[in-house]
């Protein structure tokens, strides 16, 4: 996948051991003691951050991949957790609205959601959850319908989507995988931007290509290439191993003490 796609890598995500009893790996908390996995998070928050200029960053984030299993919906929501406790207002929406199960992942409500605001843009306030993490607000899928497809056609997407640009400072959007229906390739040229996620010796580079020659073909902005589920023991992956930065001495940790919302000031080298 290197070989193939290196210029188009942004991030890169360690495979982690799944708690006993657990199908997938806990979300990341404010105070998360799995710091190469954290970190990696903070890696590909500062690689979308810093890539353009402000005037061309992208607000309205697409996240898939090319089939089902690979992670999309993890990295989403890990992503918008990392940007919003870096200070900025996001905003996750759950567009997967066949199977998606963010609202399972964060404990939160499954509907009303996403299908009900398509067809009641005015309900916008209604519909947004929030939980303890700062800055962070959901949208999920919504009830099922009968062709979700046809919801991202509408004019009520763009009323969506406008308003949310007003109110976030991003907004991160979980969809279907490539080839798992057309949504993908209908909501993305909506979008600012597209990060596609690949899953470490389970992902095909032909159909990886493939999936990203559809979304070229529709005019979609590749964002770059995540790496799920690295190797923290290969040689491409050399990210924060250095055990002295994260185990400090005891009684020399100091928490922020800031409001909830404030970002993190950089501090003198």
């Amino acid at each position: 996948m290197s070989e193939k796609f290196g210029d188009a890598i942004v991030g890169q995500v360690p495979q982690l051991p799944r708690p006993t009893g657990q199908a997938t790996t806990p979300l990341l908390q404010i105070e998360d003691d799995r710091q190469m996995y954290a970190e990696s998070y903070r890696n590909l928050r500062s690689a979308l951050l810093f890539m353009h200029t402000p005037l061309e960053r992208a607000k309205v984030m697409l996240v898939t991949s090319a089939m089902p299993h690979e992670g999309k919906s993890t990295i989403a929501s890990n992503l918008a957790r990392t940007m919003a406790l870096g200070g900025s207002r996001v905003v996750l929406i759950d567009a997967d609205l066949r199977r998606g199960h963010l609202h399972e992942l964060l404990g939160m409500k499954r509907e009303p959601g996403l299908t009900d605001l398509l067809q009641h843009p005015e309900d916008l306030e209604k519909i947004i959850q929030s939980n303890c993490t700062p800055n962070l607000s959901f949208i999920s899928r919504g009830w099922t319908v009968s062709r979700p497809g046809d919801l991202f056609v509408g004019p009520e997407l763009e009323q969506v989507l406008v308003r949310l640009r007003q109110q976030f400072d991003f907004v991160v959007i979980d969809t279907s995988p490539v080839f798992a229906s057309d949504d993908v390739t209908t909501l993305a040229p909506r979008a600012d931007g597209t990060l596609f996620v690949v899953r470490s010796g389970v992902s095909r580079s032909s159909i990886v290509t493939e999936a990203l020659e559809i979304l070229s073909r529709r005019q979609v902005k590749l964002l770059g290439i995540v790496v799920n589920g690295a190797s923290p023991n290969s040689k491409s992956y050399h990210y924060y191993k250095n055990e002295e930065y994260y185990q400090p001495p005891v009684n020399s940790v100091k928490k922020l003490s800031g409001k909830a919302g404030e970002a993190e000031q950089p501090r003198p080298q």
